[in-house]
C-alpha cells in the first residue's frame, strides 16, 4: 500500500513538474521577446512596407499626371503659335490686296492726269492756232483796200475750232466765217496800210481796237456772230463753264446755220463735262453727231462721250464708244487717242 501510494505521489509530482516546465518555458519565451524588440516589431515593418509601396504608387501616378499636363501645355502653346502665324498670314494677304488696289487706283489716276494734261495741251494749241488763223483771216478781209499783213507763223493750224476749218458750206461761206471771226479776235490782226502809214509817221502803231474796227468795217454783217461765239469760247478758257454753256447755246439759237454751229455744240458738251454733268455732256455730243455727222469735231465728240461714260462708271459703254472711234477714224489723231484710252481701260 505504501509503495502504491509512493508511486502515485511520484506520478502526481511528475505531472506537476511537466506543467511547471511548460509555464517556465512560456515565461522564458516572454522574457526573450521582451528583451528583443526587433522581433516584436515584425508586424509594424510589414505595415511600413505596405505604406511605402502605396506612396511609391502614388508618386508614380503623380509623375504620370505631371507628364500628361506638360504635354497638354506644350500642345496648347504650339496651337497658339500656329494661330498667331495664321493671323499674320491673313494680315499679310489683306495688306497685299490693299496694296494691289492702291496700285490700280494710282495707275488709273496717272492715266487720268495724263489724259487731262493732253486735253489741256490740245486746248492751248487749239486756241493759239485759232488766233493765228484769225489774224490771217483778218488780213485777208482787209486786203481789198490794203496789203495783207505778214502772218506770225507759217505753221498750219490743227483741225478744230477755227471758222475756216469749221465751215460746212462752200469756200465763200468759209471766207465769210473767217472774216467774221477776225472781227471777234479783238485786234489780233492789223490793217496793213494803216499800220504802215502810222509807222512811217510820228504817230504810234495802231491799237487792238483800231485793228478790230478796220476788220469790222470790211465785214460788218458777221461781227455779231463771231463776237458771240468768241465770247463764249473765252469764257470756257477762263473756266466759266456755266457762262460758256449759256453763251454757246445763245449762239446756236441766234445762228443755227452758222459754220461754227458744230464747234459751238462741241464746246457745250465739253463745258458740261468740266462741270461733271456727264449725262448732259453725252447728250450734247450725241446731238452734234446727229446734226453734224460730217463735222471735224465728230471724232472728238465721240472721245468726249467715252470719257463721260468712263467717269460715270460705265466702262463697257466707254470701250464700245472708243472702238467705234477707232473703226470710223483709224488713221486720225482721235483714233490714236482712242487706242491709248482703250488700252488703259483693259
Amino acid at each position: 500500500m505504501r509503495q502504491s501510494f509512493i508511486k502515485a505521489s511520484k506520478g502526481r509530482q511528475g505531472g506537476v513538474l511537466t506543467r511547471a516546465n511548460i509555464a517556465l518555458a512560456l515565461l522564458g519565451a516572454l522574457g526573450v521577446l521582451a528583451c528583443n524588440p526587433s522581433a516584436a516589431g515584425l508586424f509594424s515593418d510589414d505595415e511600413a512596407r505596405q505604406a511605402l509601396n502605396e506612396q511609391s504608387k502614388q508618386l508614380v501616378k503623380l509623375q504620370n499626371e505631371k507628364q500628361a499636363l506638360e504635354a497638354r501645355v506644350l500642345k496648347l502653346e504650339e496651337t497658339l503659335r500656329n494661330q498667331g502665324l495664321l493671323d499674320l498670314l491673313t494680315q499679310i494677304d489683306a495688306l497685299n490686296a490693299e496694296i494691289g488696289n492702291l496700285r490700280g487706283q494710282s495707275e488709273v489716276h496717272g492715266n487720268n492726269i495724263d489724259a487731262a494734261q493732253k486735253r489741256q495741251k490740245d486746248f492751248y494749241v487749239d486756241l493759239d492756232s485759232r488766233l493765228r488763223r484769225l489774224e490771217q483771216a483778218a488780213g485777208g478781209g482787209s486786203s481789198a483796200r490794203e496789203p495783207a499783213p505778214t502772218p506770225d507763223s507759217d505753221s498750219p493750224a490743227p483741225e478744230g475750232d477755227s471758222p475756216a476749218d469749221s465751215s460746212s458750206g462752200t469756200s465763200g461761206a468759209g471766207g465769210k466765217a473767217n472774216s467774221g471771226a477776225a472781227v471777234a479776235d479783238g485786234g489780233r490782226s492789223a490793217s496793213s496800210s494803216a499800220t504802215e502809214q502810222k509807222r512811217s509817221g510820228s504817230s504810234p502803231a495802231p491799237t487792238a481796237a483800231s485793228r478790230s474796227s478796220d476788220a469790222a468795217k470790211a465785214n460788218p454783217g458777221t461781227m455779231s456772230e463771231a463776237s458771240v461765239y468768241d465770247t463764249a469760247y473765252y469764257q470756257f478758257k477762263r473756266g466759266d463753264y456755266a457762262g460758256a454753256v449759256s453763251g454757246f447755246q445763245n449762239f446756236l439759237r441766234v445762228h443755227p446755220n452758222s459754220p461754227l454751229a458744230p464747234n459751238a455744240q462741241y464746246w457745250i458738251g465739253n463745258a458740261q463735262f468740266a462741270q461733271r454733268d456727264f449725262a448732259g455732256a453725252i447728250a450734247s455730243q450725241k446731238k452734234l453727231l446727229a446734226n453734224y455727222p460730217s463735222s471735224q469735231k465728230a471724232a472728238d465728240a465721240m472721245l468726249n462721250i467715252a470719257n463721260a461714260q468712263s467717269e460715270m462708271g460705265d466702262a463697257a459703254a466707254a470701250k464700245t464708244t472708243l472702238q467705234d472711234v477707232i473703226g470710223r477714224y483709224p488713221s486720225s489723231e482721235a483714233g490714236a487717242k482712242a487706242k491709248r484710252r482703250l488700252s488703259s481701260l483693259k
